[in-house]
């Protein structure tokens, strides 16, 4: 068989392969499930939504938690004598009165790195 003949037989085979449709008629009775099949899937349905009612719920709740933390330790902060929130002014000034002032060095500065040079030959015979 040659190449010409190899490739006009799959021509032929695509172009019936593409007229045929994919599907049947789809009927009513296709499409008629059973009861039971219906009730599963009503029952799945069911549950499905009952878990997320209650994931939704649980998550509510904690967030609502979280704010009545968050509100209750607000209202202790502003209520509470002689204490005020903190702003952005009592913040730069108990950031610079908390810095460490600086210590006088004691230490001895570190000796000179850079290696000393043996004597060249040129500088020896100068003597």
């Amino acid at each position: 068989m040659t190449l010409d003949e190899i490739l006009k037989e799959h021509s032929a085979w695509l172009d019936k392969t593409a007229k045929q449709p994919l599907f049947g008629r789809v009927t009513e009775r296709e499409t008629n499930f059973p009861q039971e099949l219906r009730d599963q899937r009503a029952k799945e349905i069911k549950a499905a939504i009952e878990a997320l009612t209650q994931r939704r719920d649980e998550t509510v709740s904690l967030y609502e938690s979280a704010i009545e933390g968050y509100k209750k330790e607000l209202e202790a902060l502003t209520s509470a004598p002689g204490i005020k929130p903190p702003t952005a002014k009592s913040r730069a000034a108990k950031s610079e009165a908390s810095t460490p002032e600086a210590k006088p060095q004691t230490e001895k500065p570190a000796a000179s790195t850079k290696a000393k040079r043996a004597p060249t030959r040129s500088r020896a015979k100068k003597k």
